[in-house]
């Protein structure tokens, strides 16, 4: 940040700009860990193959969406996506694996996957709610 030719208000301003928008990408940054931590490491995300986790992804355009049909995903670059994300813009982050859903919300009748809360719980630690 050039501040030479700046008032100390221009100069305040663009700190704390520059400040909300770490904090934001902070928090975004936070929530796509907490809810990739696995269980054996105290997050609640069941991880077998680690696809479910790799099938995060991020965008600041649109709420990612399942990929049906895909079995196999790669690490999609959130963290580029969070740092190059504007101040007050939306970042979305969604999993894009089509079982995502029933390991989040259960499904006793098919699989006898038991409901992990995979977003809700990591939304509430790192909003601490």
């Amino acid at each position: 940040m050039a501040t030479e030719n700046l008032s100390f208000a221009a100069q305040v301003s663009e700190w704390a700009k520059a400040e909300l928008e770490r904090e934001e990408q902070t928090a975004a940054r936070e929530v796509a860990n907490e809810v990739r931590t696995p269980v054996a490491e105290g997050g609640r995300m069941p991880l077998k193959t680690g696809n479910l986790r790799r099938s995060l992804m991020a965008s600041t355009s649109d709420m990612p969406t399942i990929q049906e049909g895909k079995t196999a995903f790669q690490d999609s670059g959130i963290e580029m996506v969070i740092a190059g994300a504007e101040l007050g813009s939306t970042i979305y982050l969604g999993f894009q694996a089509a079982y995502a859903a029933r390991m989040n919300y259960g499904c006793v009748d098919r699989s006898r996957t038991f409901p992990s809360t995979l977003c809700r719980i990591a939304l509430s630690r790192v909003l601490r709610c």
